[in-house]
């Protein structure tokens, strides 16, 4: 019999999927937003069932047949649990501690043999957030107000302290075995602006270790004890097998010894994390590692059979009659004669013609019953027949200036077999640049660019993906399909496959809110991995 699980900052449950697949019992899990818990609280209702078990309902409302309301009217004690199994709150708040411990104790039997995963918010401790909010902050001038006030409000932003409120369940419940996920900028992120000891990882890796203590305790962390100690820590990738031998006052282990590179690992994307695994002293238990592909997982893998659907416009009269028009008409004007011949868009603009009345921009479910894959481990992974199509698959409208930069990038990535960056555009290709006052041409022609230089981002065929993150709900000026004739931004379900969620997991909300789900997620099929080595 395996342990049940806990599963805090679940997000849209990815961790929790991976651990369920490999036939754990996800007993609870807890997420703050109303959106995602929806999502959990659906999955948690069709994992209650055998995949040929599941009622027929789930996939009449997962594909439109029947309204949310009508697929709760037909059910019964079942969905009562699923419900029972998802706690929306937001870890950290005092109002709910109380009940959160409390339901983390009913859901374990009051027992401490179970797991415990997940990973706090990671936006205070990512590069990019760090970048957003303090990297164009010049230190070497005397800081007025308004400077310092920013970074006090990023050094003081709670979700810096969020790991503490994972470290408190460890101390409260003392799981058998606990997994931490969070980016890789956790290495480097710092508690204060200054500070050349307690990094937020040397802190959270000493927390975790003896979680009792570091919540107790008011010394230092030079002077606590490590002999009391209640976990080991492991790393799931790293030849160090035990990593607690690297942790000493004078030489903390480094978060690369933890870090996962997903694409090693059969999911297709580029998505590297740090991932700390902790076993309860008294559990005699070595972990093994978790075992490379030989060959990666590309876009082409993933998503290649999907439907073709076209791009929408956001800003003019959308339909399928005039969006071949319309697109042919402003490329020709921005392109330049010679980026037309590199790059076939003559050939292209009529390939797009050909297929001009075959193309709409999809819907939340598409009939289609010849999906198959070449990659047979992600066939198995993603595909139910009983789905009979493919879910949440619509393109988003955009302005055609954006398409014409859409068609740019996917030329040249089938060309050239990789996104161009906004200085190789050109000074010919002038017209189609972003009107961002950070972009300018020399008088030399060549371009001074002082942004970032992949802001137009196209996924190349051959390749895992760049991350899948929850900038793309914003926009998906990052994540250009590579078919230069659909034009368009991935969709739910492309990042929902890049990300490995199977095809008839549902996100509930507004596509903006399913593409913040997606992007905040483990893959779950790299959590599936983890679960069957603990298993």
């Amino acid at each position: 019999m395996s342990l049940p699980v806990v599963d805090i900052f679940a997000g849209a449950g990815g961790l929790g999927e991976g651990f369920a697949r490999a036939g754990f019992e996800v007993a609870l899990s807890i997420e703050k937003d109303q959106t995602a818990c929806k999502t959990i609280t659906l999955r948690k209702y069709y994992n209650l069932f055998k995949n040929n078990d599941v009622p027929e309902d789930y996939y009449s409302y997962i594909t439109g047949k029947i309204s949310f309301e009508k697929f709760l009217d037909n059910q019964d004690k079942n969905w009562k649990i699923a419900k029972e199994k998802v706690f929306c709150a937001t870890l950290g708040d005092k109002k709910t501690k109380a009940e959160l411990h409390k339901k983390i104790s009913a859901s374990t039997k009051n027992s401490k043999e179970f797991i415990l995963i997940g990973g706090p918010p990671c936006q205070a401790y990512s590069i990019a957030g760090r970048s957003r909010m303090i990297g164009g902050l010049d230190k070497k001038l005397s800081r007025s107000s308004y400077q310092q006030k920013i970074i006090d409000r990023f050094y003081n932003d709670p979700r810096h302290i969020l790991y503490k409120e994972y470290i408190e369940i460890l101390a409260t419940h003392r799981p058998a075995i606990f997994l931490m996920e969070n980016v890789k900028g956790i290495g480097s992120a710092k508690t204060n602006e200054s500070a050349e000891k307690g990094s937020i990882f040397y802190n959270i890796t000493e927390g975790l270790k003896s979680p009792e203590l570091a919540l107790c305790s008011e010394l230092s962390t030079d002077e606590i004890n490590h002999t009391q100690d209640e976990y080991e820590l492991y790393s799931l990738c790293s030849d160090i097998t035990k990593t607690n031998d690297l942790f000493g006052k004078s030489n903390p282990s480094s978060a690369s010894d933890f870090l996962i590179k997903s694409e090693e690992y059969g999911i297709p994307q580029s998505r590297h994390r740090v991932l700390i695994l902790g076993i309860r002293k008294d559990y005699d238990f070595n972990p093994e590692k978790l075992i490379k592909n030989d060959k990666y997982k590309t876009v082409k893998d993933a998503i290649f059979n999907l439907p073709a659907i076209r791009s929408g416009f956001s800003k003019q009269e959308d339909n399928d009659n005039n969006w071949t028009k319309e697109i042919k008409q402003q490329i020709l004007q921005v392109f330049s004669k010679e980026k037309i011949s590199e790059l076939k868009i003559e050939e292209l603009l009529k390939e797009m013609e050909g297929r001009n009345q075959l193309l709409n921009r999809g819907s939340n479910f598409i009939k289609d019953t010849e999906i198959s894959f070449e990659a047979k481990d992600l066939e198995i992974w993603f595909k139910d027949i009983r789905l009979n199509g493919v879910i949440q698959h619509e393109a988003r409208g955009h302005m055609i200036s954006d398409l014409c930069r859409y068609m740019y990038c996917s030329a040249h990535g089938q060309i050239y077999g990789k996104s161009p960056s906004l200085d190789t555009w050109g000074s010919s290709m002038s017209k189609l640049l972003p009107k961002h006052k950070n972009i300018k041409i020399k008088k030399d022609g060549k371009l001074d660019i002082n942004t970032h230089n992949d802001r137009f981002k196209v996924q190349v065929w051959n390749k895992p993906s760049s991350t899948v993150v929850s900038h793309i709900s914003k926009d998906g000026n990052y994540f250009i399909h590579p078919d230069p004739t659909q034009c368009r931004s991935l969709t739910v379900r492309e990042a929902a496959r890049l990300q490995t969620f199977p095809d008839n997991y549902w996100f509930c909300g507004n596509r903006t809110q399913q593409f913040h789900q997606i992007g905040n997620a483990v893959p779950p099929y790299l959590s599936f991995q983890i679960a069957n080595l603990l298993k």
